[in-house]
Order: C-alpha cells, then structure tokens, then sequence
C-alpha cells in the first residue's frame, strides 16, 4: 500500500513536470496566442505502439501527461467571404513528446477563427501559436 501511494504521487507530478519543462517555458515564441477559435476540434490523446503482451488485451496502456506547443499561421478560409479564417503550415514548436506534437498539429489544422475575434499583430505577420495539454 504504501508502494502505491508513493506510486500514485510520483504520477501526479508528472503532470506538472510535463507542464512545467516542456509547455511551460513558450517566452521565446515570436508570435500571438491563439486559443479562440469559433470552431475547436479537440486534440485526442495519441495512442501508444502497442507491444506485443499477453497482458495487451487485459491491461490498456497508461495515458500520461503530456502537452505540445504549435504555430501557424491564418488564412481565409475559401468561400467564407472574408469572414472566417483556418490556420495553415501548421509546425510543432515544442512537445513532450512527438506523439502530442502530431495529435497537436492535426487537431488545430481543423480549427476555424472568426475575423472579428482575431487580432492580427503587424510586427509578426500572422503568426500565431497554442498549446495543447493531453
């Protein structure tokens, strides 16, 4: 018991070591936040290579934290007559791993922004940038 309680503590720091080390430290992205989105298509949790186990279909493989930082840029979306904007050459700028990195860049290359809630900073030509926690 005490094992486990050990255990259970040491995975709940790890959150915030993956927080912390890797989403944490965004000072040196040259560009705008970007989490307000009219439409926002979750980021589902990337699955591990499963191994091959006798155990494989008894006991699912544990989700650890993990988060990604991704830029990219705005566009307008065709045929939205200048109103709606979708995010283009998205690239992962940081991750805890490149599994959350992926999940990342497929998740915000379905998000879709309003003109009106965009606010474009001239100095940094539209680039944008968001982190995904997992």
């Amino acid at each position: 018991m005490k094992y486990f309680v050990v255990f259970l503590l040491f995975l709940v720091s790890l959150e915030g070591v993956a927080k912390e080390a890797v989403c944490g430290n965004i000072d040196r992205i040259n560009a705008v936040r970007a989490d307000n989105p009219k439409v926002k298509v979750s980021a589902s949790y990337p699955e591990m290579r499963p191994k091959s186990s006798r155990f494989q279909k008894e006991l699912p493989p544990p989700q650890m934290p993990g988060c990604a930082a991704v830029t990219f840029i705005l566009v307008i979306k065709p045929g939205s007559e200048g109103e709606l904007l979708i995010p283009r050459n998205v690239k992962i700028y940081n991750a805890s791993e490149t599994r959350f990195g992926f999940a990342a860049v497929e998740a915000v290359s379905k998000w879709v922004y309003s003109v009106e809630e965009v606010k474009t900073a001239s100095d940094l030509r539209g680039q944008y940038f968001t982190i995904i926690l997992f």
